[in-house]
């Protein structure tokens, strides 16, 4: 639609549709994974994969933001901005998404930055230490009942 609207003037927003669609599709994978419960089961692959992620979004969302940035200060010749609807053309909705994907950027940012602390990841959760715990007890059974055998 962008190459039949607007021809070739705009092909970079192209570019970041595509951009947008493959961390779309990420994003689906890591929610498609969690309700999986693969989070317990390949806890380290998971998050291994959301800090690819997430370093993906800060790269790609910085190129998204130059290549709008680019874009929306193209919108100051005319034949730019009368490609868009109404009366103040293109130019408006241009420098908004240029702001926003820089500013997706910085959620990226905070998302990385937010992995490094200890609450993101818990190696054993209380169900794995009830059961650690009822095997003790039963271990402990097993040997009393041992000893009372043959004492």
């Amino acid at each position: 639609m962008i190459l039949n609207e607007f021809g070739y003037k705009a092909y970079g927003q192209a570019l970041i549709l595509c951009i947008i669609t493959l961390l779309a599709a990420m994003c689906a994978l890591i929610l498609i994974a969690y309700s999986m419960n693969f989070h317990k089961a390949r806890a380290q692959l998971i998050l291994n994969f959301e800090r690819l992620y997430a370093s993906l979004g800060v790269v790609l969302m910085i190129i998204c933001g130059i290549i709008g940035a680019y874009h929306a200060a193209q919108t100051t010749d005319p034949e730019y901005n009368l490609i868009g609807r109404g009366d103040a053309g293109i130019r408006p909705q241009w420098i908004a998404a240029a702001v926003i994907e820089f500013l997706t950027a910085f959620i990226f940012v905070a998302d990385l930055l937010g992995m490094r602390f200890p609450f993101v990841y818990n190696r054993y959760s209380k169900s794995d230490e009830a059961e650690k715990h009822r095997k003790h007890e039963e271990n402990l059974l097993k040997e009393q009942e041992l000893r009372e055998r043959y004492y």
